[in-house]
């Protein structure tokens, strides 16, 4: 996984330097930049695209602990509490995915932009339903249910421009 999200990093410098090698080039011909725009471009939502992936197989039928964000009010759908969070660890391991959590004992003060830790088993969302397509819009590669009384608060994470956006 970690080469994974290093290549994000690099593509994208070695991307400029590609370019910048093209347009020095007086007879390279436009048509060759744009297939290297092409290439490059589809190389880089490849890695985007199975790092997603990874990640969703790597925790899929796990029991895990989560840290991370709450980055939605927590909500209510068909008599199940639901919450959103963008993790900054599973299982002591710097991860950073969305998942949405049933949760059966949410504490009160469990609120958007707080920083929670809770265990949960997480599966890969399926389905062919609205919501699953939902999620998967939002990026939300996983699933999962919160253990009974696993659930806490640990603190408010940074507040960013999102949280004065939705606050």
């Amino acid at each position: 996984r970690v080469g994974t999200e290093k290549a994000l990093y690099i593509l994208p410098v070695f991307l400029i330097a590609v370019f910048s090698i093209f347009l020095k080039q007086k007879k390279l011909k436009f048509f060759a930049v744009i297939a290297a725009s092409v290439l490059c471009a589809s190389a880089l939502f490849s890695v985007a695209e199975s790092t997603f992936h990874m990640n969703e197989v790597y925790f899929s039928g796990e029991d895990v602990t989560v840290e991370g964000a709450i980055l939605e009010k927590p909500y209510i759908h068909n008599d199940k509490q639901y919450v959103v969070i963008k993790t900054d660890k599973v299982d002591g391991e710097n991860v950073t995915i969305k998942v949405r959590i049933n949760a059966l004992d949410l504490p009160e003060d469990a609120d958007f932009n707080s920083k929670v830790r809770l265990r949960a088993n997480l599966y890969k969302v399926s389905g062919l339903d609205t919501s699953m397509s939902s999620m998967k819009s939002q990026n939300i590669c996983l699933v999962g249910n919160c253990k009974a009384n696993s659930f806490t608060v640990i603190g408010d994470a940074e507040k960013d421009l999102r949280y004065h956006l939705m606050s």
